[in-house]
């Protein structure tokens, strides 16, 4: 039952994130042009020539893409992100039904870049801190990579430098100089946004009280916790190196409490991007 729990969570999570990217493109891009890559990028301009809805557009193509992926790429492709796909165009369907946007938010284009690029960016990292993936030109990285041994890095680059150049020719230079400046900064803000979320700390303590640190560590902070047994270099004496991996909040919480224990404990403390096993995330 808790794992039932767990996928619902997931799947519900991943469909915030989605509607979250979703609504910043439809709000503050779409109306201005503005195409950061990705499927969004592709319907943007495929409905400039041809008229249709962008929510019908990109369904046709993140479908395509799921065929394509499916024949291709095989059990590499997951319920979530045929949900992330839905979700998508269902969110823009919703807009396009409720709201349609005449002027752009704002009147300053780089204010609306930036607006919707971090928004965006943080529905994005919600999904991928799900083990999930939005699609779309996800699957086209993916398939380069098992079939030319490209990278999924500069697959998603050439994905998206294909929108940016069609921006180009179907806008003005202008746009597709900004639509690049937005890539960029997408990308800078998914890695900061999964950063914020992974980050561990990593304790190294040295103190007179080990025993007492211990129960700290154990007891109340109900963490896991390693021993070392080592010598002073200067004084020659046993010592006891405590270790452990705690979040940020633990970590605030922590330096109180074997402060008060003994004022003299000497810490270091390392960030930890990613820390997975037992307490913390899946492998």
């Amino acid at each position: 039952m808790k794992k039932h729990n767990s996928i619902i969570k997931e799947y519900l999570l991943v469909m915030f994130g989605t509607a979250m990217l979703a609504s910043a493109l439809y709000v503050f891009h779409f109306p201005q042009n503005l195409t950061i890559g990705g499927v969004a990028g592709y319907a943007l301009i495929i409905s400039h020539f041809i008229h249709l809805p962008i929510s019908v557009v990109s369904l046709v193509i993140n479908i395509t893409l799921l065929i394509l992926g499916f024949f291709l790429l095989g059990k590499e492709f997951g319920g979530k992100t045929i949900c992330s796909n839905l979700t998508f165009s269902a969110t823009i369907w919703i807009w396009e039904h409720l709201v349609i946007f005449e002027q752009p938010v704002t009147s300053e284009i780089i204010v609306n870049l930036v607006c919707g690029t971090v928004i965006s960016a943080f529905g994005v990292a919600i999904i991928f801190n799900q083990n999930a993936s939005s699609g779309g030109t996800d699957i086209i990285a993916s398939i380069l990579k098992k079939y030319i041994n490209l990278d999924m890095g500069a697959g998603l680059l050439i994905a998206n430098i294909v929108v940016v150049i069609a921006s180009f020719f179907t806008y003005n230079l202008e746009t597709a100089i900004i639509n690049g400046l937005g890539c960029v900064l997408n990308s800078v803000c998914v890695n900061i946004f999964m950063d914020g979320w992974n980050i561990k700390r990593e304790m190294v303590i040295i103190s007179n009280k080990p025993d007492q640190i211990k129960e700290i560590v154990l007891r109340t902070m109900d963490r896991g916790l390693t021993v070392y047994k080592a010598e002073g270099g200067y004084t020659g004496e046993e010592r006891q190196i405590l270790v452990t991996i705690l979040g940020n909040r633990d970590y605030v919480k922590i330096k109180k409490l074997i402060k008060e224990v003994d004022p003299n404990v000497f810490v270091i403390t390392r960030r930890a991007n990613e820390v997975l096993g037992k307490g913390f995330d899946n492998i």
